[in-house]
């Protein structure tokens, strides 16, 4: 069962891109198969990687160089956190060991320009307080996605209280938005998601891709005529799973046993 956690309106820029995303989807429905528009979904909000981004980020080392050369920046990380990598993201985990699994994943989505100070100001405010687990995109390709930057968090205080550090300290830049995530403020810039349990991975291991399967599969259901009544059959859909289709908070009733 996931636990409660305060809700704050969706309005703006993310709450609009989580619209338009599925409106968009909901056209393509009677051409694309449940995988295809679930992809469609995911990749909402990417920006294109285009011959300007390959030539200033052409490979793993330059996007390293990009995000975290600065020295002080490898400094604080060093002292709160142990590094790893996989193929697709860099990993920090807290050097203060952590003793509950994580319940909350809070996503920083600036303009890819901005990565670099963002996260920096992110790590800055982190060290600041418990340092939890992050991690950051470790591909070219991935700095152009909105959820380039993912805290995790493991009860509903330590979500309120890092969004209400991190919030001041990002306002001086603009949001990219991550679809299908609650916004923490009016901002933007900060969202959240709750991963599902083993027990239900089965269309998808992360609150996106758990999600936009979802939504795709209630698509691709529908008997509507239309894309608008195809787009509010997943709506109501994804609502008695257990997902706020307005605000795209989790419910306190999703995945309950």
């Amino acid at each position: 069962m996931v636990p409660a956690a305060r809700a704050v309106p969706a309005e703006g820029d993310l709450r609009r891109l989580s619209d338009g995303a599925l409106a968009a989807a909901a056209q393509l429905t009677r051409t694309t198969d449940v995988h295809g528009l679930a992809s469609f979904l995911y990749l909402a909000n990417w920006v294109p990687f285009s011959p300007v981004w390959a030539r200033r980020f052409p490979d793993v080392p330059a996007l390293e160089q990009f995000l975290v050369g600065d020295d002080a920046v490898r400094a604080l990380l060093a002292r709160h956190w142990r590094p790893r990598h996989d193929a697709q993201w860099f990993h920090w985990e807290p050097r203060t060991p952590v003793r509950s699994s994580t319940t909350r994943k809070l996503y920083v989505s600036s303009r890819p320009g901005d990565a670099a100070d963002v996260l920096r100001r992110t790590v800055e405010v982190m060290a600041d307080g418990d340092a939890p687990p992050f991690k950051v995109t470790r591909l070219p390709r991935g700095l152009l996605r909105p959820d380039r930057l993912v805290l995790y968090v493991r009860s509903n205080q330590e979500l309120d209280d890092l969004t209400a550090a991190l919030e001041p300290a990002l306002t001086d830049y603009r949001p990219q938005g991550v679809p299908f995530t609650a916004p923490t403020g009016r901002s933007g810039i900060v969202s959240w998601g709750a991963d599902p349990p083993v027990s239900v991975r089965e269309f998808g291991a992360s609150w996106r891709r758990w999600v936009t399967r979802k939504l795709a599969a209630y698509l691709c259901a529908s008997d509507a005529d239309d894309a608008s009544g195809r787009a509010a059959f997943a709506r109501a859909r994804i609502h008695d799973d257990g997902v706020d289709p307005t605000s795209w908070v989790p419910t306190p009733d999703l995945w309950a046993a």
